[in-house]
């Protein structure tokens, strides 16, 4: 009997916490529409030993840069919340003294902005990642294999298809901050101002469901494995 092959290490690429964050989605993952099948495929990249190469080598660094783009959004969505919470306590007092744009409003606006810049150049990356798989799409087209599964259980056009909405829910989110930058300082009263403060920390657009695409694209390539 020949011994099992051994998984592949996990990119460097790939953050050690997407395990923790694997493990807590997988409570609420449908299993029929997000879990892998375990017997791979004998010809499946992940039973290859070393270095992936070629397709399966750019889909899963792409998983990867998904994955950590999530990580990064929520660290500047943290801060930006902070800093609107900053904000939002000069507001309150600017009600209660009938000044409607106090001076110590400005560095904190300047720091919002900031952050939705960086913001903004994480989005320009999901793009970019976007249009890199559907290119990936077109070689599979033009090879004849864009409808055979690469790594576990996914085609190209699942890979496709988690793009597309992750980016499609970024942007909607992207809009709503940008709104929130031009409005929070000029809040009226404060139900006016808890509800904007609400809108940055809930992050509306960017449902459960949608993000764990991201935690199905890392388990699918292979950086975690389900026990």
């Amino acid at each position: 009997m020949s011994a099992t092959p051994r998984r592949p290490k996990r990119s460097p690429r790939y953050s050690k916490l997407a395990e923790n964050d694997l493990r807590s989605s997988q409570q609420t993952c449908a299993p029929t529409e997000y879990s892998p099948i375990f017997d791979l495929a004998p010809d499946s990249p992940l039973r290859v030993q070393g270095n992936l190469t070629g397709i399966p080598r750019k889909l899963k660094d792409l998983s990867a840069d998904w994955h950590n783009a999530r990580l990064k959004w929520k660290q500047e969505s943290q801060s930006g919340y902070l800093v609107c919470n900053q904000i939002g306590n000069i507001k309150m007092d600017s009600f209660i003294e009938s000044v409607s744009l106090p001076e110590t409003l400005l560095p904190l606006c300047d720091q919002l902005c900031a952050i939705i810049n960086s913001l903004e150049r994480l989005m320009e990356k999901m793009t970019r990642w976007k249009e890199a798989v559907m290119s990936l799409k077109e070689l599979l087209m033009a090879q004849g294999k864009s409808t055979q599964i690469i790594f576990q259980t996914w085609t190209i056009e699942r890979f496709v298809q988690a793009s597309q909405r992750l980016l499609q829910l970024y942007q909607k989110e992207m809009i709503l901050k940008k709104n929130i930058l031009e409005n929070i300082c000029h809040s009226k009263n404060k139900a006016e101002l808890m509800f904007i403060l609400a809108c940055w920390a809930h992050e509306p657009y960017l449902e459960k469901t949608g993000m764990l695409s991201i935690d199905a694209m890392v388990t699918e390539t292979g950086h975690v494995t389900i026990s």
